[in-house]
């Protein structure tokens, strides 16, 4: 599943919404549906759908190419592909490619009849699955090595709750989400930071003390990225990073805020809930939640998945 934004001119709505429909089967979702009309500061709505989006699809049509909505957005996803590795996706009418686009793989509006629609969702649907195998991951884990018991019941929560592909969580103290072998560590973590839907900080008392989760949490901030302050084993609101002050925190200690902190990222990242019990938290999550504010407490843990892998690998928690 990827978030799309798809930017088209309003003449073209009814062709933009047919594509969106044909998306969905595909388990994709948009960050701003087609034809919505956001509340608000709505230009800037439409600005985050866009760079919130895995992919961007414009539709450069005759009356696209008019648009100044429709080229102002494409060029805004072109700079996105630098910064957050955006997949952008042009589609055109049959060769006729505008040179703005010309270095890109361009796809084809043959017709607008349901088979052109669901042909040109599913060749659409190929290119986004290729490049969700290389994305960055989507949850980005800021926090100190001497954490990482912490950090991996943090993790154990979120996979209670949600489906999480593989390489959807970057935590570099914990087995299977560390930087892959080999990797630049700065160059790989700038890369990840670049493309995470949520930055989660853990802050202890002594989190000032480490130069690189200060840097990450600041980057985060200078990103605005989505970032989640997460106080943990007597942390107050002054142990923040002043930088991070602005934003509210919630402590780790209390399992109800545990609970909320798995609706936030419900809300704001791409991860698909798993299916849960009408009007009430699944058992699983809630365990995980009492587990993770157990330790953030410094009341010692169950054995976890990810704790156990530590094991495995002879690393000493």
């Amino acid at each position: 599943m990827a978030r799309l934004f798809i930017s088209c001119n309003h003449d073209d709505f009814a062709v933009g919404q047919a594509l969106e429909r044909a998306l969905a089967k595909h388990d994709h979702v948009m960050t701003v549906p087609v034809a919505a009309k956001p509340a608000g500061r709505w230009e800037e709505q439409l600005l985050r759908g866009v760079h919130m989006a895995d992919a961007v699809i414009c539709l450069l049509t005759p009356n696209g190419m008019k648009s100044k909505w429709v080229v102002g957005q494409t060029g805004i996803a072109i700079s996105c592909e630098y910064t957050r590795k955006t997949l952008v996706l042009p589609v055109c009418p049959k060769d006729e490619i505008p040179n703005f686009v010309a270095a890109f793989h361009c796809f084809w509006l043959t017709g607008t009849g349901p088979d052109d629609i669901e042909k040109l969702a599913s060749d659409l649907d190929e290119a986004i699955d290729a490049h969700l195998s290389k994305r960055p991951p989507r949850i980005f884990i800021s926090h100190r090595h001497k954490d990482d018991q912490v950090a991996s019941m943090l993790i154990d929560l979120i996979e209670s709750a949600f489906k999480v592909p593989d390489g959807s969580i970057r935590c570099t103290s914990v087995p299977r989400y560390k930087l892959p072998v080999g990797s630049q560590s700065a160059e790989s973590l700038q890369t990840d930071l670049n493309g995470a839907e949520i930055v989660m900080g853990l802050i202890s008392r002594d989190t000032r003390d480490s130069e690189y989760v200060l840097f990450e949490l600041g980057a985060s901030w200078g990103l605005r990225k989505p970032t989640f302050p997460l106080r943990f084993s007597g942390a107050t609101f002054k142990h923040v990073p002043e930088v991070l002050r602005e934003k509210s925190s919630l402590t780790l200690e209390d399992v109800t805020q545990c609970l909320q902190l798995v609706e936030d990222v419900g809300r704001i990242s791409s991860l698909e809930r798993k299916t849960t019990p009408a009007g009430g938290v699944p058992d699983a999550v809630r365990e995980k939640a009492e587990a993770l504010a157990r330790a953030a407490k410094g009341q010692g843990a169950v054995n976890t998945k990810a704790s156990t892998e530590r094991k495995d690998f002879g690393i000493n928690s």
